[in-house]
């Protein structure tokens, strides 16, 4: 078992525990284990737990909640005259995020333009042996093999002249938990939405109750959730919101936003 880290998260053995004890199913997590009917059942509920915690259903909005914790910044090592090159496994396509470059012995950063893959290549084409630092990228996904799911590759113009870094965030595609991946996405603000998961989960699973107390307890522990996390993120991109706009004149003000296209960024903490 992954040595216990000194936070006030739950790993994957916790949420077993906590889940059979919900369920009756006694306090000894040693003997559990030695149950392969029972602990396929834990590892079922816990997998649509974790689903419903990921990717909850909407509570009256027009969209999903999107997770600010599942936005996690990257760094990618480039090394020199590689055009194309692979995206971590939990990259899914996402590509919405702000992408920049850097010399690896530098660190000083540069904005990348996400571009169509077909873009990229048609560049490649139409400018032979151009080498520098990039500035145009597009992700590409790759066809599906019998042994591997589908993966992502990064494709880059100009080809690096140099060993580069890439830096960027995107949504990832969470594992599921297990022994080998213990470690939910979260926080400790977060952990008592995926403890209210798994009860839900477990009463609809086992108990024939997927709307009762137990679902209503989610509901209520994911709203709170909600609302830790989205303090976590910038609301505004270019104003820091710490009080400085009350003392910054108009005229500054109107030019910070023309520049930005109207956008700017707030952050509140977290």
């Amino acid at each position: 078992m992954p040595e216990r880290e000194p936070s006030l998260n739950v790993d994957v053995h916790e949420l077993r525990r906590f889940t059979a004890r919900h369920l009756g199913w006694g306090r000894d997590y040693e003997a559990l284990k030695q149950d392969e009917s029972q602990m396929a059942d834990l590892n079922d509920c816990l997998r649509s737990a974790y689903r419903a915690y990921l990717y909850p259903e909407t509570l009256g909005e027009r969209h999903a909640y999107d997770w600010n914790f599942l936005r996690p910044f990257y760094i990618i090592p480039v090394p020199s005259a590689v055009e194309d090159f692979d995206m971590p496994p939990d990259f899914q396509g996402d590509s919405s995020g702000q992408w920049s470059f850097s010399q690896a012995d530098r660190h000083q950063w540069y904005p990348a333009t996400v571009r169509p893959p077909e873009y990229v290549v048609a560049r490649r084409q139409n400018a032979e042996d151009w080498s520098g630092q990039p500035f145009d990228i597009a992700f590409a996904p790759e066809r599906i093999t019998p042994d591997r799911a589908q993966q992502w590759k990064g494709l880059l113009f100009p080809i690096p002249d140099a060993d580069y870094l890439l830096k960027g965030r995107f949504k990832v595609v969470p594992q599921e938990l297990s022994d080998e991946h213990p470690w939910p996405y979260g926080s400790a603000s977060t952990v008592e939405a995926l403890l209210a998961a798994c009860k839900w989960k477990a009463d609809a699973m086992f108990n024939d109750d997927s709307r009762g107390s137990s679902y209503e307890e989610f509901v209520a522990a994911l709203a709170s959730a909600r609302s830790a996390d989205s303090a976590t993120r910038g609301r505004f991109l270019g104003y820091n919101g710490n009080g400085g706009g009350r003392r910054m004149s108009a005229a500054v003000d109107r030019s910070i936003r023309r520049h930005c296209g109207g956008l700017t960024i707030r952050y509140e903490g977290g």
